[in-house]
């Protein structure tokens, strides 16, 4: 469990990464904020709204999600 303060958790804490992901996509992607899309068995790619500058995507694989939001596994 992470007990971290998240970006876009809305106050709510997560047991895994997928959990957390999962959330973004459902409550932080429609209302234009950002959120991560798997696009490879290990890799990940942020979707930011439409608002957000045109700069290169930000890419991350599993492990450095996990290290950057703090979850163990």
């Amino acid at each position: 469990m992470n007990d971290a303060p998240l970006p876009y958790a809305f106050g709510q804490r997560f047991a895994t990464l997928d959990a957390y992901l999962a959330h973004l996509k459902q409550r932080a992607g429609p209302i234009d904020l950002p959120w991560w899309r798997q696009i490879g068995p290990d890799l990940f790619e942020q979707v930011r709204g439409r608002g957000a500058p045109a700069a290169q995507a930000e890419r991350a694989t599993r492990a450095e999600l996990m290290h950057r939001f703090g979850f163990e596994r």
